[in-house]
């Protein structure tokens, strides 16, 4: 009921919280969110993380107006590793199933967001090394400074 709804939303904003700070998405979830009955607290949680990949979405998008290309992978990289990790389940068809469908979904929207940003980059005159991080191309116009290096 709405009492789901709202411990998935908790698990969300926790899953998210932990990405900003740590890097991480999957976040604890208290033990007195828990309602005692682990596949109800188990789907609640997993259908917290879908919803916080959703997040990161609108956060890759976000940081794709700043052309922060690195920002972008992580959330890439977070949200592919979930997507990875929901396939280990037989999900049936439930409401975490079509939920789940929609994380790929997620995965293609901030692939092209990276690609996007990347090729904003290239065209800015910036050359991007195996890092991921932006440095200056090196033969600028006579007369012209090389771009600045965007973190």
């Amino acid at each position: 009921g709405s009492c789901g709804h709202f411990v998935e939303n908790f698990v969300s904003a926790l899953s998210f919280q932990s990405f900003l700070r740590r890097g991480v998405l999957t976040a604890e979830l208290p033990d007195a969110w828990r309602v005692g009955i682990d596949d109800q607290d188990d789907e609640r949680y997993l259908l917290g993380l879908i919803s916080a990949s959703k997040e990161l979405e609108r956060f890759a998008v976000n940081r794709g107006e700043a052309l922060d290309l690195r920002s972008i992978r992580c959330c890439l990289a977070s949200v592919q590793v979930l997507e990875q990790a929901m396939m280990q389940f037989n999900l049936r068809n439930t409401e975490l199933r079509r939920r789940f469908d929609s994380v790929k979904y997620t995965v293609k929207r901030i692939e092209t967001v990276a690609y996007e940003v990347s090729m904003a980059l290239q065209r800015g005159g910036v050359v991007l090394d195996d890092a991921d991080v932006a440095a200056p191309k090196q033969d600028a116009p006579e007369g012209e400074s090389p771009p600045a290096v965007i973190d």
